[in-house]
């Protein structure tokens, strides 16, 4: 949607058209051909063309970010990490104080992040209005502090099996980045993470996963604006069922194929209608999720131990595999609530962050046995 901006009392829908020395000049046709310039005193070469069409713009937000967490995002594909664009502050395009003010690759997309940004802005709650006679205007004096610009390549991602956002959602949302919605930034509870590197090696969601877009709504919408530790445990769950859900349809296809193959012989046929029976069991599933379907069984000591402290303040035994102990705490906070103590509710929080913790690699490791 355009930006809007404020000329006599009246608001006027303007849109980027070009980039000139010194920053981005806005026009507004109707009703008076009004123009408006936004300043940006990075340096771009003018004289490269740039096809814009070719780039993909994602609006982040990410809690208390420094102008200067630039950071390149490269996805690994196959055996090798691939870069694919650049995640940056709308800060960045009103400095050139910051390490990459001179670097010719992040100027290209900072120019191209700061046109399209301009006219393709979501939601009117993220940025303000902006007087049509003020030359002094700057992307800060219009975006959300928080916001940050994703700008991605097309032709590096065409190679990639599944929705490029949908993949990388959950890497990202665990280093502080939020897409952006129609909740308010300023509500973000996620503390600002700082990457260590200058670029960031994302795993993506395995394309053998249905239905991932799931994740990153609960994400966004909801586990990044949730301070109640229940409310967060409980969406948390949720992508355990949507993990779970998929390994029961696949079980599911696997033990249908058996039990065609063994209609002349009913004692194999009994034995895939058990399996199948068994299978419908939550907990089975949940076994099947840590101990065939994904890898990260060596990532669990954190979780196992939060989970059980608080089990053992629940007055409940203590479990030694994933199935026990997380099933354990479903089942209490799902169905007990009303006994939950309050003293409960940090430990119940530190479970839901080691699970968002391990679930970049549950979902970027998650493979159907059969396809290996």
């Amino acid at each position: 949607m355009p930006i809007k901006i404020q000329s006599d009392y009246a608001n006027h829908d303007f849109r980027c058209t070009k980039v000139v020395g010194g920053g981005f000049e806005l026009t507004c046709p109707s009703p008076e051909n009004l123009k408006a310039f936004v300043n940006c005193p990075l340096e771009f070469d003018l004289s490269k063309s740039l096809d814009f069409d070719k780039y993909t713009l994602i609006f982040f937000s990410k809690k208390d970010v420094k102008e200067n967490e630039i950071l390149q995002i490269k996805i690994k594909n196959r055996s090798e990490h691939k870069r694919i664009g650049w995640l940056f502050p709308i800060q960045a395009l009103s400095s050139s104080e910051h390490d990459y003010a001179k670097d010719v690759h992040f100027l290209n997309y900072a120019r191209i992040g700061g046109f399209k940004a301009l006219n393709e802005i979501d939601f009117e709650s993220h940025f303000n209005l902006m007087p049509v006679n003020d030359d002094n205007v700057g992307f800060n004096d219009i975006f959300h502090d928080s916001t940050c610009l994703l700008v991605i390549n097309k032709d590096d991602v065409k190679d990639f099996d599944s929705d490029i956002l949908h993949a990388i959602l959950p890497e990202l949302f665990c280093h502080g980045y939020i897409k952006l919605g129609k909740n308010d930034p300023s509500g973000i509870k996620i503390p600002n993470i700082k990457s260590a590197s200058k670029e960031l090696k994302l795993k993506p969601v395995s394309s053998q996963l249905q239905g991932c877009g799931l994740v990153g709504d609960l994400l966004s919408r909801m586990i990044a604006f949730e301070d109640k530790s229940i409310s967060k445990f409980f969406f948390c769950y949720q992508i355990v069922e949507l993990l779970i859900d998929n390994i029961y349809r696949i079980e599911q296809e696997n033990i249908i194929e058996s039990l065609i193959e063994s209609r002349e012989d009913s004692g194999k046929a009994k034995e895939s209608i058990d399996k199948l029976q068994d299978c419908m069991r939550e907990k089975k599933r949940l076994t099947l999720l840590i101990e065939k379907y994904t890898d990260v069984k060596r990532d669990l000591h954190s979780l196992k131990n939060n989970c059980n402290d608080l089990l053992e303040m629940l007055g409940k035994g203590e479990g030694n595999n994933f199935q026990d102990y997380f099933y354990m705490i479903r089942n209490f906070t799902f169905h007990q609530y009303r006994d939950f103590p309050e003293e409960g509710s940090c430990l119940l929080n530190d479970i839901a962050d080691d699970f968002l913790a391990i679930m970049p690699d549950l979902l970027s490791s998650f493979k159907n046995p059969r396809m290996e």
